[in-house]
């Protein structure tokens, strides 16, 4: 063998060991990215902040009132109420052994209710396994999670057991709204009907401007009122349009988090 032959040997052998230190890196960043996208898809996605009932356990026109009430409880009491219907928990790739752990995990991955209360409910029903989970947010005590485990047992049970499910889901998110009662703040409901302030005042600043300019002409405040109408326009169509995209990427859910209370049913 020439010398030349040899002196390229070590070469050679710092190339393929190149190669593979490459290739073992981008097979490594590949695979996590494939665990990062099997976790995101793990648990199911939500399709609305209210009403998620992927198994069909309620017609279109129930739903579309609980939907409205859930809303306007949210609204008015602060405080988030997500319903969750799946065939079975074990239909995810996700290792939980357990519809309470099943029903944690998907409350926080969610991020039910608000961050800073953590005050946010999930009902979860799953009629495969025939069973129903009340999660409650981190903020709930034990008095809270007794009362919840009262209404899973008296109210939403035997009509699950008799297949009655929409009469279940309805008269169980009923309870959990009367149980869970807490006055929102002014500043809650200034931020909840802020466009419809926002719109109030162009409005008047419009009918200010008009009538400025019927009296006073060029001389008036008109203008000065039409700009400021302009203005407001401007700024509630620039927030709008981060509202939307921040709802895209946050569900309509605020970030709670949920430490593991809640009710169980079985039947």
């Amino acid at each position: 063998m020439s010398p030349r032959i040899l002196e390229s040997i070590p070469m050679q052998l710092k190339k393929i060991f190149k190669t593979g230190l490459l290739v073992g890196i981008g097979l490594l960043i590949l695979q996590i990215h494939n665990t990062q996208a099997q976790n995101q898809l793990d648990y199911p996605s939500p399709i609305d902040p209210y009403i998620n009932d992927f198994s069909d356990l309620i017609s279109e026109g129930t739903e579309s009132i609980l939907s409205e009430q859930l809303s306007e409880f949210q609204a008015t009491q602060g405080i988030q109420i997500t319903l969750v219907t799946l065939d079975s928990i074990y239909d995810f790739n996700t290792g939980d052994e357990d519809i309470e752990t099943f029903a944690r995990n998907l409350f926080n991955q969610w991020g039910v209710g608000d961050a800073e209360k953590n005050n946010g409910i999930l009902f979860l029903v799953t009629p495969k396994d025939r069973e129903a989970r009340i999660q409650l947010g981190a903020a709930y005590g034990a008095p809270y999670e007794s009362q919840m485990q009262n209404i899973m047992d008296g109210t939403i049970v035997p009509y699950f057991a008799n297949n009655e499910y929409e009469v279940g889901i309805t008269n169980g998110l009923n309870a959990i709204m009367d149980t869970s009662i807490e006055t929102i703040s002014w500043t809650d409901w200034v931020v909840y009907y802020k466009w419809y302030l926002i719109i109030g005042a162009v409005i008047g600043l419009l009918v200010a401007a008009g009538i400025s300019a019927l009296i006073s002409g060029k001389k008036g405040w008109g203008y000065v009122l039409l700009a400021a109408a302009f203005g407001l326009l401007l700024a509630m169509i620039s927030a709008s349009s981060n509202s939307n995209s921040s709802s895209k990427r946050g569900g309509g859910f605020g970030g709670g988090k949920s430490s593991g209370r809640g009710a169980t049913g079985k039947w």
